[in-house]
């Protein structure tokens, strides 16, 4: 199944939040996609997202035992979205599990981080997420979603 996973942190609380933005159909990466919402926590040695559905409440989570570190940047990729030269976790691989309805579902997960911008709007466009400044959306409708809250780009 191709998703997106955006971590954050929350200014407020210093506390990791996650994004989530998966493909409802993995043979139909154009079909809409599955929000959801929770934070990242280190625990024995190991990555956990906790998530929610943001429509459903459903219930998500996923647990990293392995993981890799490499340095990542404008330094080692000149069309890198993080400046200069730092080191990241480049691959977070483990499982996930969940509840969607009554449904208890799991399924083991790699994840790769994208720090390509043409690669990064490439799986945007894959999917259908856009930001505040697509001119596909009217000037009104970001400035009514902005009175609600700060937008977050999934």
């Amino acid at each position: 199944m191709l998703g997106k996973m955006v971590f954050d942190e929350d200014p407020r609380t210093r506390a990791l939040k996650v994004g989530v933005a998966l493909a409802e159909h993995s043979a139909d990466v154009r079909s809409p996609c599955r929000r959801l919402a929770g934070s990242l926590f280190s625990v024995s040695g190991m990555y956990l997202t906790i998530v929610r559905d943001v429509l459903t409440n459903d219930f998500r989570s996923g647990m990293f035992p392995h993981f890799s570190i490499s340095e990542v940047g404008t330094a080692v990729n000149p069309r890198s979205v993080f400046a200069g030269r730092q080191h990241h976790i480049v691959t977070l691989d483990g499982l996930w599990f969940g509840i969607a309805g009554r449904i208890a579902c799991s399924s083991a997960v790699h994840l790769s981080l994208i720090d390509d911008a043409g690669e990064l709007a490439e799986l945007n466009e894959q999917l259908g997420v856009v930001g505040e400044d697509d001119e596909r959306i009217p000037r009104r409708v970001v400035k009514k979603l902005k009175r609600s809250g700060p937008l977050r780009r999934l």
